[in-house]
């Protein structure tokens, strides 16, 4: 429409110009020459809208023509590629002979093939029943020789039997009825001996014309059985020189046929040579009118080979994405799968750990009540001791007083031995003077003797003393000792036990929670 209003212009400033050339030599008023404005207008409206219809008359034609050109274009496509698909056939059917020939020799070459097997067959065959008849043969000539050395073992034990006979009968002339039965029972045993030799050697030898007979039957039927096999052979032969010959004949006709068909084919060519240059004049006078036509079918053809490349390019994209996400999805399912088997590996590691926990607190709580249990019976052992530390101290007590006893015993025994030297002391006096000075010696020594066991026993007396309260103090130490570590061991028990046991309820309470999430 911009093109016919580009043609349109020009007309109407050429119309102007005229107009305004007229009114330069005869200046028109102003309602003639609105009127002829208004006309001139309207004129080049009509103009227009000629111009306009016939724009799209033009583009109709065209692509009524083009879409024409399309149907012959294709119907000519068509016939071509029918005629191609003729000829093809037609090509297909001479190839045929070839495929027959190839057909015939495979099938006279698995002819002679065969023909082969079948001899060689009859050969193996042959040489078998030949190899086998000399084995029989071989075996009843063994056998008859060894009946034939029986025989003449025999004959020779009959002839040195016979030998004896004569020999006894010329020796026996004179001898008695004894000797005569004797005789008969020799020539009955050796009746007997001939007949059962006699009897073996005919079951021998109607032994061996069995076997003879039974051989001769093989052969003859194996002889039969080659003679069915050539029967065979030769006709298999001669179906195969039959089926020959009918080859031959069939090629024959295949020949003739492919000559008529060619000499058909020459002629159809020609006509479809000529028709083919006669559509190609008017292809050629029909592609010159459809030139712009199937340019612009070329550029929408590149339009849209472009834009099937860009689709294609989007759908590999797509399906390179698809595939990451499809590797995506199967890493992630494998990840879940795992996360999964994980969880549910972790699920029974808590159970396990659950149950563990709970086995090891079972046996914590089991190692802390015997843990309690010995602390008690220490407990009960050191109130033993201290109750033993404290009849020790009574015993140390009793054994002070006893020592004192023992001293207060020993003064005692001291007085007596003084008492007694002073009465020796009084008799030696009475012995006589000069023993004064003995005597004052002697009381010198016994005053010391006194003295220094007055001494000992003040001395003993205050070591057990000392003994005793040093015995007292340390007891009553170590019993505090005792004491203050057995709290303080029993507390640390104690302390030990409530954080285990508050750690246990608490690895209770995540397992148990891990094993609800874990099923969850």
């Amino acid at each position: 429409k911009k093109r016919y209003l580009y043609v349109a212009l020009p007309i109407t400033i050429l119309l102007c110009c005229l107009d305004t050339n007229m009114s330069i030599s005869n200046p028109p008023s102003m309602p003639e020459l609105q009127l002829r404005m208004s006309k001139k207008i309207a004129q080049l409206t009509k103009v227009i809208f000629h111009l306009n219809n016939k724009n799209e008359d033009h583009d109709l034609d065209v692509q009524n023509l083009a879409e024409q050109y399309e149907a012959e274009i294709e119907q000519i496509l068509k016939d071509t590629a029918d005629k191609l698909n003729f000829f093809k056939n037609q090509l297909d059917a001479v190839n045929d002979e070839k495929r027959v020939a190839e057909i015939t020799k495979r099938l006279e070459a698995k002819y002679e093939d065969e023909r082969k097997r079948c001899l060689q067959e009859l050969e193996s065959v042959k040489k078998r029943a030949l190899e086998k008849e000399q084995a029989i043969q071989r075996t009843a000539m063994k056998q008859i020789d060894e009946l034939r050395l029986q025989v003449e073992e025999l004959q020779r034990n009959l002839q040195s039997r016979v030998k004896e006979i004569s020999s006894l009968l010329d020796g026996a002339a004179s001898t008695d009825v004894a000797h005569a039965e004797a005789l008969r029972l020799a020539r009955q045993e050796t009746e007997s001996t001939i007949q059962e030799h006699n009897r073996r050697y005919n079951a021998m030898l109607a032994e061996r014309m069995k076997i003879e007979d039974d051989l001769l039957d093989k052969v003859s039927g194996l002889e039969r059985q080659i003679a069915e096999q050539k029967e065979a052979a030769a006709k298999a032969a001669a179906a195969m020189e039959e089926q020959k010959l009918s080859w031959a004949e069939e090629r024959g006709m295949l020949f003739e046929r492919i000559k008529s068909t060619e000499s058909n084919w020459k002629e159809k060519v020609e006509s479809l040579v000529e028709e083919l240059q006669k559509e190609k004049t008017s292809a050629r006078e029909r592609e010159r009118l459809a030139a712009s036509h199937a340019s612009q079918l070329d550029m929408d053809l590149k339009e849209t080979k472009r834009r099937l490349e860009d689709a294609e390019t989007t759908i590999k994209n797509l399906r390179s994405d698809l595939s990451g996400l499809r590797e995506g999805s199967e890493k992630a399912s494998s990840s879940l799968s795992s996360s999964l088997e994980a969880a549910r590996q972790e699920k029974l590691d808590l159970e396990k750990q659950m149950r563990d926990t709970q086995m090891a607190a079972a046996e914590e709580i089991k190692r802390l009540k015997d843990t309690q249990s010995r602390t008690e019976a220490a407990l009960q052992e050191s109130e033993r001791k201290l109750k033993e530390a404290l009849a020790a101290l009574d015993l140390s007590n009793a054994d002070g007083s006893k020592k004192e006893l023992e001293l207060n015993d020993q003064v005692k025994q001291l007085k007596i031995r003084i008492q007694q030297l002073e009465a020796t002391l009084a008799n030696v006096e009475s012995s006589g003077k000069n023993e004064s000075q003995a005597r004052v010696e002697m009381e010198r020594r016994l005053a010391d003797q006194a003295t220094a066991h007055a001494r000992a026993l003040e001395q003993a007396k205050a070591t057990a003393a000392a003994v005793l309260d040093a015995e007292k103090k340390t007891s009553a130490a170590r019993f505090a000792s005792l004491e203050a570590s057995l709290r303080k061991e029993l507390n640390e028990l104690k302390a030990k036990t409530d954080r285990e046991k508050a750690d246990l309820e608490k690895a209770a309470a995540a397992a148990a929670a891990a094993a609800v999430a874990a099923a969850g």
